[in-house]
């Protein structure tokens, strides 16, 4: 999943995707080539996010 607003050049970052209005993902470029290693969906989410809104397993 590459995406043009991923920064890339060995550089982690992250980018707030908008697909309508409560239908949001965040895409997370982990090792900074570019591509999205992981995305989250974020359906209905208002306000801001914590780390206690995520739950890993």
């Amino acid at each position: 999943m590459e995406s043009a607003d991923l920064l890339g050049g060995n550089q982690a970052s992250a980018h707030l995707l908008n697909f309508g209005p409560g239908n949001d993902a965040l895409q997370i470029d982990i090792d900074g080539d570019g591509a999205g290693d992981m995305e989250i969906s974020l359906q209905n989410a208002t306000g801001t996010l914590h780390n206690g809104n995520f739950l890993v397993s």
